[in-house]
């Protein structure tokens, strides 16, 4: 940590970081966005942060042990950092860095100061709380409009939202929406006009 905090050359732009969870698998928004830039943007260095060396990340990508020497240089040099969790409470966003913060769920819970005073934080504590949090998001991905209120008054959050649906839920409604349906219920045998209730 103190030589991540000693790191003083500039952010890697082609340098693009993800994290989903703690690492377990390439997973979630992250996942989708990832997918995206490879389609998009071949010249960019992406790369996973992984809990141990059998996590899968995607083909064409690169994969830093979650927690090791490397893993503090490249959150330290990329250019972008892509999450669904809060950062590590030693985070800071460096200058010409951006944090992408997707989160992982629909946001109908206790969050931010609502939860933080719940559990008996201090003003103190919870203005440490947000300047890790909030204080370090570049942009914020909201499912809807409808929550960016809650983000905003939970986290005092004054920055960007885009506010267009998560991207791992992009492939539901895109062109290929219906092959995307479809494979899963050939896969399961499921009937095209049958209804499917998963309970999980």
């Amino acid at each position: 940590q103190q030589s991540y905090a000693a790191v003083t050359e500039p952010v890697d732009e082609r340098l693009v970081y993800f994290q989903s969870y703690p690492g377990a698998w390439a997973t979630d928004s992250p996942l989708a966005i990832c997918e995206e830039l490879q389609r998009r943007r071949p010249d960019l260095d992406l790369v996973w942060a992984v809990a141990d060396r059998s996590a899968w990340h995607p083909e064409g990508t690169r994969a830093v042990l979650w927690r090791s020497r490397e893993w503090y240089g490249v959150l330290a040099r990329a250019g972008h950092v892509v999450t669904n969790i809060e950062m590590e409470p030693w985070f800071r966003r460096r200058e010409g860095q951006e944090v992408v913060q997707s989160f992982h769920g629909y946001p109908s819970k206790t969050m931010g100061i609502v939860l933080w005073r719940a559990k008996n934080f201090t003003d103190s504590r919870i203005g440490q709380q947000l300047r890790r949090t909030s204080g370090n998001w570049s942009v914020l991905l909201t499912p809807s409009p409808a929550m960016d209120v809650h983000y905003r008054e939970q986290y005092r959050y004054s920055g960007r939202i885009v506010s267009e649906g998560y991207p791992r839920d992009d492939l539901l409604v895109e062109a290929h929406a219906e092959q995307v349906r479809r494979e899963p219920r050939e896969r399961l045998g499921i009937a095209a006009g049958a209804t499917a209730v998963l309970y999980a």
